[in-house]
């Protein structure tokens, strides 16, 4: 079962162009999902590292989030993987 939330991913990166630590709940909704893809291919050790560069660069890049681009298709919402983290899974 897909869980949903009152306010949405898009909601909380906007809000947190105000206050940074409003990303923090997106961080909290797909942190997980995103260490669990990225352990299956590279195994836990570097998941950490590259989880934790996927969710630095996004929040680093958030004020040009576009809420209209499904840039991390299914239950992984709203995330990027970025370049730097693409070339090594």
């Amino acid at each position: 079962m897909r869980e949903t939330w009152v306010v949405t991913d898009a909601e909380l990166i906007e809000s947190s162009l105000v206050d940074g630590a409003s990303f923090a709940l997106v961080f909290d909704r797909h942190c997980r999902g995103i260490h669990r893809f990225l352990r299956a291919r590279v195994g836990a050790e570097l998941a950490d590292d590259l989880a934790s560069e996927c969710f630095a660069v996004d929040f680093t890049r958030r004020a040009s989030y576009d809420a209209g681009v499904d840039t991390f298709k299914g239950k992984h919402g709203t995330l990027r993987i970025p370049n730097s983290v693409r070339a090594t899974v």
